[in-house]
């Protein structure tokens, strides 16, 4: 997962740290373009880019497109306030009347509408 430096341009974080590691050993000439989320599989598939070194989870979906070799594994979580009262999310009920946050076409989002359905259907908001 990468983020920008204080000067706002240099990309910093374990998924870049990882592609410059993995460039020096193949002795590749590295050019890291930070790219939005919802731009990777096209750009990935049209050629543009040659590789997404990033938070991209392997899905039945993604793997009829493109190719997976895995670095890490993707566990999912939940951040709150340190003081908060939410003490676990394992289900869909326990997320039910909470305001969430996740990033727009990722597999979280997906989960997470899908557990708003499960939850509405079972009467729950």
């Amino acid at each position: 997962v990468g983020t920008y430096a204080t000067d706002a341009k240099t990309v910093v974080g374990t998924d870049p740290d990882i592609t410059v590691l993995i460039a020096e050993t193949l002795g590749l000439k590295l050019d890291l373009v930070p790219v939005a989320w919802a731009d990777w599989p096209l750009g990935l598939a049209s050629g543009k880019y040659d590789a997404v070194i990033s938070n991209v989870t392997v899905t039945e979906e993604r793997k009829e497109k493109f190719d997976f070799s895995t670095y890490r594994q993707d566990v999912l979580g939940f951040y709150v306030k340190a003081d908060s009262k939410i003490t676990s999310i394992k289900e869909p009920k326990d997320v039910a009347g909470l305001k969430v946050i996740t990033g727009a076409g990722t597999n979280q989002e997906k989960i997470l509408l899908e557990w708003d359905r499960e939850n509405v259907a079972a009467g729950l908001k």
